[in-house]
Parts: structure tokens; C-alpha cells; sequence
């Protein structure tokens, strides 16, 4: 604060050295200790004009300042004007500087931000506003329209869906902040997939390491996705919800089965057995047509069919031996299951109502470059 700025009055303690006298910046609108330099956080120019008035020689000093009631504010130092100020008083009101100062709404922060760390900037940065609609309460104007909703269907979906998820009986809400944060993370990633806005995601970690269930998060992503079109149908969220056509969604369904059968089969056999695996089992897809609208196979579930075919590989190269139902396992099927399933497409080959190209047989061989 420059000398000619200044002025110096006797008013309350310092609360950090107790001094009596204060310096006033009616440029900067601050008030300081004069001994300590500790800044006063509930002074506003306003009351620093008017705190204690001389009004000539004769007349009494007024004191008409806001006092200390809870709520009041002045003016405020903006982050990092502490730094490197050892006084402890400082860091007292530092804190409190911190406090008016975060955000409106940290739980959508640490959403925000647990989406950053696990999957990375440019998702979080992807499904940005969908977080911001999800975490952040309605405007005054929203929370009025809604309330004067008739159809209670759409009153319920347009409620903010933060609140709907974590007010849920336990075992569907989480048994912490840090819990729900995860669920709802985890249930807009998986949404954006669903939508094609982004690869589709594997929950599995999420189960894993933060003892949320999958029931948890499929019920968030629900929640999320009927207050979206809840919001684009009364117009308040003007984008509109993509949507893939299926021959993309299959794709997505199939790349997704074989990665988990890729990390699935690493931890059992040579890597160069696991490359050779599936590029077979690429091989059989192939031949089968799939990710066109037409493929032989359209109506088995994706996960189904890459532990099949991946089945299939694994007897071909005699390396099949206690994997069925690890891999059945991986893709949420049974040993049982995908057995049956082979022998059922099998079957079909031979009375002749399939034709699959080879993709069923398990002879070594059946794939012929030279036909290609």
C-alpha cells in the first residue's frame, strides 16, 4: 500500500498482534494491520469510507460499521496473495480466504476429476457437460418450471440426478462421497459409450478397486439418461442425444468382448500364443460378415460369440485345456454355455441351414489365405 493511500485510524483489535492501529487503501479497498500487515477480510470500501467519521473538530466519531454477524463479506484476497507469509494469523484468514473462494459445487469438481484421472483430459473434457448436468443443482427459473410440471413423470426425471442417485436405499446409493462419486463417474463414461460418444467402457476396475456394483452404476447411468431426455424434451438441454447405428454398436460389442479375452489369455499363455489366438478369432469374425446389418450371427450377444470363436481357436492350436470357463467367465457366460454353443453352430454347418465360412470349424487350416 503506498504512503499516500494510507491512512491510519484506531478501531478493534488485530486479531493476530492485537494492535490497535489499521492502514485503509481506498484504491485497492483493503484494510490492514498497521503492526502486522494481517488483511481484514470482512472490511468493504464501503464501511472503510464510513467506519469512523470525523466530521470536524467538534463532532463525535461514528462507528457505523457491518460488525461480525456470520454472512457477512467484504472484499477478498484473491488466491496466492498469502504466499510466502510466514505469520501465522495470515494462514487463519487464509483459510477462510480459501473457504469463500471454492467452488459452488465440489462434489461435481471431484467428479470432474476423478473422470480426468482414470480416463483421461480429453474424456473428461468429452463429457463435460453432461457431468455439469448431472452434478449442478437447476437454475431458480428451472427449479420453478419444474415444480409447476403436472406430467409427475417428467417432474421426476428433470430432478437433478447428484441428489435422485445419492438418496437411494443403501446397497444403491454408496457408502461414501467418494463411493458416489465413482458410481456416478463410472455411469456417464459408460452412458457416452453406450451413445457412441466415446469407446465403450469396462466397469471392471470400478468394481475392483472402489467396491461399487454394477447394479449401482447401471442404475445411475438410467438416472442420468432420463433427466437428459427429460431436459431435451422441455428444451433446456438443446443437444441432442446421439446414437449409433447398430452395425457400429455390434462393432463396439465385439472389440470390447476381445479385449477382455486378450487380457484374460495373457495371463495363461506366451504372448505369441495369445497374438496368434486373436488373430484368428479376427479371422472368424470376418468371415462371418460382422459389423454389416446382415452378418450371420447378428442375433448372438457379441460376448457370446467371441468366447465361442475364441473357444474355437483355443481347441485348433490344442491350447484349450482349463480356459472354457475362464473365458467364459471373462465374457459373463458359463463353460457349459459356450460348449453348447459351439456344438450348436456346428450342427447347423453340417444340415446346411448356416453357412459360416469356416468360422466354426476347429481343424488347423480352415483359414486359406489364397482364398482371399
Amino acid at each position: 500500500m503506498e504512503d499516500d493511500k494510507k491512512a491510519t485510524r484506531k478501531e478493534d483489535k488485530c486479531e493476530n498482534c492485537g494492535s490497535l492501529e489499521w492502514n485503509y487503501d481506498s484504491k485497492m479497498g483493503e484494510k490492514a494491520c498497521a503492526s502486522c500487515g494481517l488483511v481484514d477480510l470482512d472490511y468493504s470500501p464501503i464501511d472503510g469510507v464510513s467506519d469512523s467519521i470525523t466530521q470536524g473538530a467538534d463532532r463525535q466519531t461514528e462507528r457505523v460499521g457491518r460488525g461480525n454477524k456470520p454472512g457477512t463479506s467484504g472484499a477478498r484476497i484473491l488466491p496466492g496473495d498469502l504466499k510466502g507469509v510466514k505469520n501465522p494469523g495470515f494462514w487463519k484468514y487464509d483459510k477462510r480466504k480459501y473457504d469463500s473462494f471454492r467452488e459452488k459445487h465440489p462434489f461435481c469438481k471431484k467428479v470432474h476429476a476423478l473422470i480426468e484421472a482414470r480416463y483421461g483430459k480429453n474424456v473428461r473434457d468429452v463429457v463435460y457437460d453432461i457431468t455439469e448436468m448431472a452434478c449442478t443443482p437447476l437454475t431458480p427459473e428451472q427449479e420453478k418450471e419444474r415444480s409447476q410440471l403436472t406430467d409427475k413423470g417428467l417432474k421426476k426425471a428433470l430432478s437433478m440426478p447428484k441428489q435422485v442417485i445419492c438418496r437411494q436405499k443403501k446397497g444403491i446409493k454408496g457408502e461414501s462421497e467418494h463411493q458416489n462419486a465413482v458410481i456416478i463417474a463410472d455411469a456417464i463414461v459408460e452412458l457416452a459409450g453406450e451413445l457412441g460418444i466415446l469407446t465403450k467402457f469396462d466397469r471392471r476396475r470400478s468394481l475392483k478397486n472402489d467396491g461399487v456394483t454394477s447394479k449401482q452404476i447401471l442404475r445411475a447411468r438410467i438416472v442420468v439418461l432420463n433427466h437428459w431426455k427429460a431436459r431435451s424434451r422441455i428444451g433446456w438441454f438443446l443437444q441432442q442425444i446421439p446414437r449409433k447405428d447398430p452395425g457400429e454398436k455390434r462393432a463396439d460389442d465385439v472389440e470390447q468382448a476381445m479385449a477382455h479375452a486378450d487380457q484374460l489369455l495373457m495371463k495363461f499363455l506366451p504372448e505369441q500364443v495369445v497374438d496368434q489366438v486373436l488373430q484368428d478369432v479376427s479371422a472368424r469374425i470376418q468371415a462371418l460378415g460382422e459389423g454389416e446389418s446382415d452378418a450371420t450371427t447378428i442375433n448372438t450377444a457379441a460376448r457370446m460369440l467371441v468366447a465361442t470363436l475364441t473357444y474355437a481357436s483355443l481347441i485348433m492350436l490344442d491350447c484349450e485345456k482349463g480356459l472354457l470357463g475362464k473365458i467364459a467367465e471373462c465374457l459373463n457366460r458359463t463353460g457349459g454355455g459356450v460348449s453348447s454353443s459351439l456344438k450348436g453352430f456346428q450342427m447347423k454347418v453340417k444340415n446346411g441351414t448356416l453357412v459360416d465360412n469356416g468360422a466354426f470349424d476347429t481343424d488347423e487350416g480352415w483359414y486359406d489365405e489364397e482364398d482371399e
